[in-house]
This record gives structure tokens, C-alpha cells and sequence, in this order.
């Protein structure tokens, strides 16, 4: 009603315009609106006015559907830090998205062309990426390219520029892409990479020292046991049965803590230790194992008659189905003695499992066996590091796998854990 008091008053002349109405249905409609005035020639005075209404509903839902996501599409690309763009190659004009003005710290009065989009490049890509437009161009070959620019304030950005030529009736008309600011990325990138060489730098240190201090260690140890054979053997005569068997007892202590040196060398070193993977069945890597700790007669040993052939590292898994069978075999006090392997297939992974009749473990003490120097007899009464099961545990998680235990006291254990496939 505005708009026609405006137009009878000569505010304005014959107008057009859309409203929001709601019908008898209380539906929302838009309707257009074009109006025109007629007056009287010579008083000028207003007669009569003609009017049409269209019903613009679908088209002006659409105008908004298409305005919403157009204004998304800003929002996410200012969000991504991504830009885009277009050459008309038969206007040779530059379009560029409202983002493309932000990352590059420039006015909207600014025009792209193609002779000004390549100034913003470094000396050092410049070249490449220019090269890579005529191909584009004149090759109908996309690129994806990462360089840096000098924004308006001078600040050196890391960014990627990507263009795909649009190809019609043999030519290109077109070429169009993103631009988009990637500076964090290639930052924490840099980062990562610094870290990982200072991590790999503080692991050579870590073997290094290791070697060392296993090796000066050692030496003494050795010494201490060949004194107490050599004096023992100078007092054979002399010594009595309880002085023997300190003896004994002493360097019974030195083989454990060499035991102990090389199993602190061992742990420090598993999992960071690449070998090229080999072909390997399990059940002849199972049956050499057994062959090696040769258990006594009355262990009675399960095997699957059918088990996988996995390319794999063996040494890795060697060691681990060496640790859990030797430890089934020292540990089980059952006067039949069993051991049972079992093996499933669980998709990604195949899970193994080592079972006994053993005594059993209690469930407060599942987590702490893993642990590095947990032991659950004293070390007088079996004799252990308690660094194997951490060694294995360590292994296998850096291999992407699990490892657990299902034990109860009196009732047995099976450890089971998982390896991958691939």
C-alpha cells in the first residue's frame, strides 16, 4: 500500500515489487506486483490504475534457497581459508570469489587480470605457476600446485592453487579452480618434521647409550663371576657346603642381572626395529619353537592342524609365541601339564590365543604382568626379568595389535593376542 499511495502522490513513478502474503490457507505465497498509473493530460490528476499480480513463489524460493547457499558456501570457504576463480579465456576477464580478497589482504576494487594474477607469487614459484596456466590452457592439462604468495601487507603465505581446464568442442573457454591459504598445514608440517627428526636423533642417542651402558656393565659382571670360579677353585679344598653354595648363589645373581642388562637392551629396542617382512607359516614357526625350549615329555601340546601363512616380520612374532609358550611350560606346576594354541580369524586381524592348566592368575594382577620388571613369584623362587611379557606387549601394539589375558586363580590362563593380516 506503500508503494501505490507513493506512486498515486507522484513520490514515485509506475512501480514494481514482490510481496510476502498469506492466503486463506494460511499458506505463504510471493506474489509480483507491476503496476501502472494513468493521469489526466491536463490536470495531471491520477484516473485510474492497472495492475498485475504473478504468483512468484517457486522461483523466489529457489532465489533463496540458491542466496542461502551461496552464503554458505562463503562462510565455509572462509572458515577452509579456500578461495576460487575463473578466466574466461574468450573475454580474458578474472572472477574471484570474496575469499580470494581476504587471503591475499586486498579491496574489493582491486581487478584481477591476467596479467596482475601471477604478481602475487614468489620469485621461486612464480615460474611454475605461470607455466602451469598455459598448460592448462593450451594442453587441457589440470594442476595442483603448492607455493607461496606476498600478501598486500608482505606476509609470506604458504598456498595451494588448483585449476581444472573446462573443455568444449576441442577448446577451452574456460579454466577454473581454488586458491587456498595452507600456511598452518605447511607449518605444523615443518613441526612434525623437526620433531620426528629430533625423536629419531633422542632413539639413536637411547640405542647408543644402551650399548654403552650394557656393555661396561657387562664387563665387571663377567669378571665378578670368572673371581668366584677362580677362588673357588683355589679353595676347593677348604670351602664347605654352605660356602659352595654362596658361591653358587652369587653367580647365580650375576647371570640374572646380565639376563636383567640384556633384557632392559631388548625392550628399548622392540618395535623400532625394521626388518623387511618374509613369508612365514605359522605352524612350522610354532613347531620350531617347541623343537628349540624342548618341554618334558608329559607337557601335552595342542596344535591346529590348519594355521595362516602370513608376510610378516618373524623375528617379531618368534619372539612373541617363544615368550608365551615358554612362560606356559616354566610356570605350569600341574602334574599333566597342557598347553593349547588356537587361532581365529577376525576380519582385519587374526587372533591367537596360548592356553594351560596352570595355576591361574588373578584378575588384579592381568595389567600388571605387562608391566616392565612385574614379576609375581620371587625372582629365588623362578627365575625371570619381568621384562618378556612387556617386550611382547610392546611389539605388538606398535604393530597395531592387542594383547590381553583370561585367567582366573586355579583355573588355568590363556593369553591371546591379535596380529594383523597385512
Amino acid at each position: 500500500f506503500d508503494s501505490v499511495q507513493a506512486t498515486i502522490t507522484g513520490k514515485q513513478g509506475d512501480f514494481k515489487d514482490t510481496f510476502r502474503i498469506i492466503t486463506k490457507n494460511n499458506e505463504v505465497k510471493y506474489i509480483a506486483a507491476i503496476s501502472k498509473l494513468f493521469r489526466q493530460e491536463k490536470t495531471n490528476n491520477p484516473v485510474r490504475m492497472i495492475g498485475v499480480n504473478f504468483d512468484v513463489t517457486e522461483s523466489t524460493l529457489a532465489e533463496q534457497k540458491i542466496l542461502k547457499s551461496q552464503s554458505e558456501l562463503q562462510e565455509a570457504q572462509h572458515i577452509a581459508r579456500i578461495g576460487s576463480w575463473e578466466i574466461d579465456m574468450r573475454t580474458h576477464s578474472v572472477t574471484w570469489s570474496d575469499e580470494m580478497y581476504t587471503i591475499q589482504g586486498l579491496e574489493k576494487s582491486f581487478v584481477p587480470t591476467l596479467n596482475n594474477v601471477h604478481t602475487f607469487y614468489t620469485e621461486e614459484t612464480r615460474e611454475e605457476i605461470v607455466e602451469a596456466f598455459k598448460n592448462a590452457i593450451h594442453n587441457k592439462i589440470p594442476f595442483d600446485i603448492q607455493s607461496q604468495i606476498i600478501t598486500k601487507a608482505g606476509k609470506t603465505l604458504d598456498v595451494r592453487t588448483k585449476g581444472i581446464p573446462v573443455i568444449e568442442e576441442g577448446r577451452v573457454p574456460y579454466v577454473r579452480g581454488i586458491f587456498q591459504d595452507i600456511t598452518q598445514q605447511k607449518e605444523a608440517e615443518r613441526q612434525l618434521k623437526e620433531y620426528t627428526n629430533e625423536l629419531e636423533s633422542i632413539n639413536k642417542e637411547l640405542d647408543q647409550f644402551a650399548y654403552i651402558v650394557s656393555h661396561d656393565l657387562k664387563a665387571p659382571l663377567r669378571a665378578i663371576n670368572n673371581l668366584s670360579m677362580w677362588i673357588e677353585e683355589d679353595l676347593e679344598e677348604v670351602l664347605e657346603g654352605d660356602t659352595k653354595h654362596q658361591f653358587n648363589l652369587l653367580r647365580g645373581r650375576v647371570s640374572r642381572l646380565e639376563d636383567l642388562i640384556n633384557g632392559i637392551l631388548n625392550y628399548s629396542r622392540a618395535g623400532r626395529i625394521t626388518v623387511n617382512p618374509s613369508t612365514v607359516n605359522i605352524r612350522t614357526l610354532i613347531d620350531g619353537i617347541i623343537e628349540m625350549l624342548a618341554p618334558p615329555e608329559e607337557y601335552k601340546i595342542s596344535i591346529p592342524a590348519k594355521l595362516p601363512t602370513l608376510t610378516t616380520e618373524k623375528i617379531a612374532l618368534e619372539q612373541i609365541f617363544a615368550n608365551f609358550i615358554s612362560n606356559a611350560i616354566k610356570y605350569n606346576k600341574n602334574p599333566k601339564p597342557t598347553i593349547k594354541i588356537t587361532c581365529k580369524d577376525t576380519g582385519k586381524f587374526y587372533k591367537f590365543g596360548i592356553a594351560d592348566n596352570g595355576d591361574g592368575i588373578e584378575p588384579q594382577y592381568h595389567e600388571k604382568i605387562f608391566v616392565i620388571f612385574q614379576t609375581l613369584e620371587a625372582r629365588d623362587k623362578v627365575e625371570s626379568t619381568g621384562v618378556g611379557l612387556a617386550i611382547v606387549k610392546k611389539i605388538i601394539e606398535e604393530k597395531g595389535g592387542e594383547v590381553w589375558v583370561d585367567s582366573d586363580k586355579g583355573k588355568g590362563s590363556t593369553f591371546y593376542f591379535t596380529w594383523p593380516k597385512e
